[in-house]
């Protein structure tokens, strides 16, 4: 019996870890939705949600960004 398995690799491309955090007025983590638009680029905006934890960890291609927050 001959058995093979395919296998395939993707090289990310230079990438840097971004911690955001977001507190409400008092201090206090919250939810919110964070606009991030990479300066240079035709890409539109990239729209991530920060749970409760008011803590996500995202990567981001090498580049100078802005960043917008909403919250309630």
């Amino acid at each position: 019996m001959l058995t093979r398995t395919q296998v395939g690799l993707y090289k990310e491309d230079e990438r840097h870890t971004l911690d955001i955090t977001v507190k409400d007025r008092a201090g206090r983590p919250a939810a919110a939705l964070v606009e991030l638009q990479q300066f240079g680029t035709d890409a539109d905006p990239q729209l991530i949600q920060v749970g409760d934890t008011g803590h996500l960890t995202v990567r981001l291609r090498s580049g100078t960004y802005s960043a917008l927050t909403y919250l309630d």
